[in-house]
């Protein structure tokens, strides 16, 4: 079967660095005065789907035999992460910051069944985050979906479960057993507004898509994509129309060929995601002219602000978008205001202790045109508990304030 699928305390930073709780050259919390009132706010969030990929689908090349038991790492990652308790954290920062707008990226669905009794949870991030919200006292609705990947062995079964040690779920002859147990993932992009905010209206446009060009992997005659997209909403500020754009970008050296250990734009540099990057900011050109040429595009973009590994930054910030980072005063070097990324099962108590070779980057962005901003915050950064998960996402959080032009 062949079936194209969507797939702390107010420590220094120098004894913070000192106690391992800080990866050399990243930052603590970016600490700014309060943001005038005038300002719209926008925060973006990778939730974090709760599993690394990566070694699910290099081992999708090594046949289905290596694959299975890789995916069900995942799954099981993802429960050990614990989105439920996560997002009660994360609906506690949203508050403290109490921003207009919020992008979500990695909003993740698992649907897991099992017809032999083994007990597989099923998380939809979306209702999970927006009750975690309400117990908060917030008002968020969301503006606008991205439906990206879908990632199952056809449109009606999931990848197999496959567990050797666990009696139902450990046999994979004759297929028919192999899906007793099984798992699907859905991942989405979501633009949340505050209904709270006086000043923020939602004109109710909305537009989504997934980008031409995709990785995609194959696993048992099954063709797997990420289906990465974008999400658009329209919103009137004070009177001014604005559109706000997010977008998860694919990461940075899935198809990318150069030697490691050397970075920079042409190192690595991701034909899928440059082509992405490209697609997104003529997206950007077009929205904008709906609002009088205002747009803020936010979300995780993977690419480092910093200059390693990627072009698609630069080609997004050299002639159209402006960094709300540089115009709020962030400086920019060596791992200068990173937000990416702790370990996948978030237990190391390092921060940005993701064991990537690339270093800490910052590739958790907001863009403006038309629009300048007049405060920033990295925020996420508090080491939750002693346990797993220690943190509330594999990266932080980051919120700026613009002012429309």
């Amino acid at each position: 079967m062949s079936t194209p699928m969507k797939l702390v305390t107010t420590m220094s930073a120098a004894a913070m660095l000192g106690a391992g709780l800080l990866a050399p050259g990243a930052q603590a919390a970016t600490v700014s005065k309060a943001p005038p009132d005038s300002a719209m706010k926008v925060m973006t969030l990778n939730l974090y789907l709760g599993g690394s990929l990566g070694d699910a689908i290099n081992a999708a090349t090594k046949g289905i035999v290596a694959f299975l038991p890789a995916a069900a790492n995942v799954y099981d990652t993802a429960v050990k992460t614990d989105f439920p308790l996560r997002a009660q954290w994360i609906a506690k920062t949203i508050k403290k910051q109490d921003p207009d707008v919020i992008t979500l990226n990695e909003v993740t669905e698992w649907l897991a069944s099992s017809s032999t009794g083994v007990d597989l949870p099923s998380y939809e991030f979306l209702s999970i985050l927006k009750n975690a919200l309400m117990a908060e006292g917030l008002a968020f609705e969301v503006a606008s979906v991205s439906d990206n990947a879908d990632i199952g062995y056809s449109p009606t079964l999931g990848i197999p479960y496959y567990k050797p040690n666990t009696p139902g779920c450990d046999r994979i002859i004759p297929l028919d057993d192999a899906f007793r147990c099984q798992v699907r993932l859905k991942d989405r992009d979501v633009i949340m507004y505050n209904t709270a905010s006086p000043d923020l209206v939602f004109t109710g446009t909305a537009d989504n898509g997934n980008f031409a060009k995709q990785t995609t992997f194959t696993v048992a005659d099954a063709k797997l994509s990420f289906d990465r997209g974008w999400a658009s909403a329209g919103f009137t500020w004070r009177g001014k129309p604005v559109t706000v754009i997010t977008s998860h970008l694919e990461v940075e050296s899935q198809d990318g060929k150069g030697k490691k250990g050397k970075y920079g734009p042409r190192n690595w540099p991701s034909k899928v995601q440059v082509a992405q990057g490209k697609e997104l900011l003529k997206i950007s050109k077009s929205k904008a002219k709906e609002t009088e040429g205002r747009v803020i595009l936010a979300g995780d973009l993977n690419s480092d602000a910093n200059g390693y590994y990627s072009p698609t930054y630069r080609n997004l910030t050299r002639k159209y978008f402006k960094d709300s980072w540089k115009q709020a005063g962030g400086k920019f070097g060596k791992a200068v205001g990173a937000t990416c990324c702790q370990t996948g099962t978030l237990k190391s108590s390092k921060r940005l202790d993701s064991g990537d070779p690339v270093i800490p980057t910052r590739i958790d962005l907001v863009l403006t045109r038309k629009a300048k901003a007049v405060w920033k915050k990295i925020d996420g950064t508090k080491l939750m508990q002693k346990k797993q998960p220690k943190w509330q996402s594999d990266h932080y959080f980051y919120a700026a304030a613009v002012t429309l032009k």
